[in-house]
């Protein structure tokens, strides 16, 4: 957060403090970074006229402008500079920190990420040495950082209990609660997270002036709960977090917690099926979208999100279009990062490119799964709605219509229902969805057994589709046990050892 770099430095005269409070402040401002990046620049050109420990900053607030605009070698450059200029006039106040802080982050964000542990290393050796409480609270969270991203969550635990000892002010000790209970969320000890953000709230409820930390916990515990599947917990928490963001939208990264929490609402809304919800939600998403500021994983998000609600709406062709769309610009992001890395990044870059393609071509499969299982459920439900018309019209006693001219058209009726039954249109619409998924099953089959019938020949194309023996009762209009004489005149006729199952057998055939 950016407003945690806006702290007092006493070695500035107050023209100077004033003026760098104003460009930090400029900082949240998208269309504000590039021109105060040119205003940096014009200033580090005429040096002589700010004192040392200024143009120190001057370079951490370019570091920071430069790290948000992705330019993250420029940034790391920069924020060097920083530390190099307070060294030589050993000024080691909490932003000399911070700037350590964020040069360990911007290296993590870079794809190489070679020297992220070695800087931040270097700076708790530095904070220690002084037994500075502010620079070993930052650092000691900071190297957990470096610790989580690595997939090591258990390593990160007490360097954040060392930061939490050392942290004297509210804000920090509620960050490190924060750090603390994510961190125990991905090991999955839920009720010890629970308490860490508990212990957060209470010391943010407590000062007005923390209340602006209260949208980033609720998010957090919201994400917990929706883990640890209390769904009515989690929405709870949802609101919290929206009312807060209300409160505060003017905040840095409050835009990125809206939308955060608002997937989290929506990832849980889905589940109960409530799609006018889903939309509402989905169209709340678009609107921040067209923030110019939006980041590439909130773009990815709500193409997801939209592929999602597609598929639920059994719109399946939208929903693999998204599903496209989200797999092509996750991949070209890996790829512009992979562009600026190593050879090994670009081969790993070749090697997800293969498991792109593999995701997108399983998606489809899955997909088209789907509409097949929607299509046969049509017709079976239709099947069992006229079989109940069917058996109404029989029902009615000869003895209550003696005119033969109702009795003919009754008659008529349920002739017409029982052929259409038999209906050769339903069963090539299932036909068309089935050679579209399964496209060589039918030619591969009757090639070697061309003395199937057609009725067999249906029997097999609903078993390679995995469909029950009920479900196949309907589509076929049979009863069960005529399917189970099917089966076994179709295992006689396949030829297949006793303990073969048919259906997996059906499985083999592509």
């Amino acid at each position: 957060m950016l407003l945690d770099i806006n702290e007092e430095n006493s070695s500035l005269s107050k023209e100077e403090e004033a003026y760098l409070k104003e460009m930090i402040s400029r900082l949240t401002s998208v269309e504000e970074r590039q021109v105060l990046l040119e205003e940096i620049n014009t200033m580090l050109d005429y040096t002589v006229e700010y004192s040392p420990v200024f143009i120190a900053e001057l370079y951490g607030i370019e570091a920071m402008c430069l790290r948000l605009l992705k330019n993250y070698d420029k940034a790391e450059q920069s924020f060097i500079k920083a530390i190099e200029q307070f060294t030589i006039y050993k000024v080691y106040h909490k932003r000399f920190f911070k700037y350590y802080h964020y040069l360990v982050c911007t290296n993590l964000d870079k794809p190489d990420r070679v020297r992220a542990k070695e800087f931040v290393l270097q700076g708790l050796d530095i904070a220690y040495t002084l037994n500075n409480h502010d620079g070993i609270a930052i650092l000691e969270n900071t190297i957990s950082i470096f610790f989580r991203i690595n997939s090591q969550p258990e390593e990160a635990i007490p360097h954040l209990e060392k930061s939490l000892l050392h942290s004297r002010s509210n804000q920090e000790k509620i960050t490190t609660y924060l750090e603390l209970g994510s961190t125990h969320k991905l090991l999955k000890k839920f009720d010890e997270a629970r308490e860490y953000y508990m212990t957060a709230e209470q010391i943010a409820l407590s000062t007005t002036l923390l209340h602006y930390l209260l949208p980033y916990l609720y998010s957090q515990w919201a994400g917990l709960e929706e883990k640890a599947n209390n769904n009515h917990t989690c929405l709870s928490y949802v609101e919290k977090c929206l009312e807060y963001c209300k409160i505060f939208k003017t905040y840095p990264d409050m835009k990125s917690t809206i939308f955060t929490i608002l997937c989290i609402k929506y990832r849980v809304v889905i589940k109960s099926d409530d799609i006018e919800q889903c939309q509402q939600i989905l169209h709340e998403c678009l609107e921040l979208q067209k923030e110019k500021d939006l980041s590439f994983s909130l773009r990815i998000g709500i193409l997801q999100m939209q592929a999602q609600l597609h598929e639920k709406m059994g719109n399946y062709k939208q929903a693999l279009d998204f599903y496209k769309q989200y797999s092509g610009l996750a991949f070209e992001d890996e790829h512009a990062a992979a562009q600026k890395g190593t050879n090994e990044l670009k081969m790993e870059l070749a090697v997800r490119e293969k498991q792109k393609e593999k995701e997108i071509l399983e998606r489809e499969i899955l997909l088209k799964q789907n509409q097949l299982k929607d299509i046969a459920g049509i017709i079976a439900k239709k099947n069992e709605e006229i079989d109940r018309v069917v058996s109404l019209v029989q029902s009615i006693d000869s003895q209550e219509s003696k005119n033969a001219g109702l009795q003919k058209k009754i008659a008529l009726i349920e002739q017409k229902l029982l052929k259409s039954l038999d209906s050769q249109e339903s069963w090539n619409v299932f036909e068309i969805q089935f050679s579209s998924l399964y496209p060589e099953f039918t030619k591969n089959l009757l090639k070697v057994y061309p003395q199937l019938t057609k009725t067999e020949l249906r029997l097999c194309c609903l078993l390679r589709a995995e469909f029950s023996t009920k479900t196949i009762s309907s589509l076929m209009h049979l009863e069960n046990e005529t399917i189970d004489q099917y089966r076994h005149r179709l295992r006689k006729k396949l030829q297949l050892p006793p303990r073969t199952d048919l259906g997996v057998f059906m499985q083999t055939i592509q």
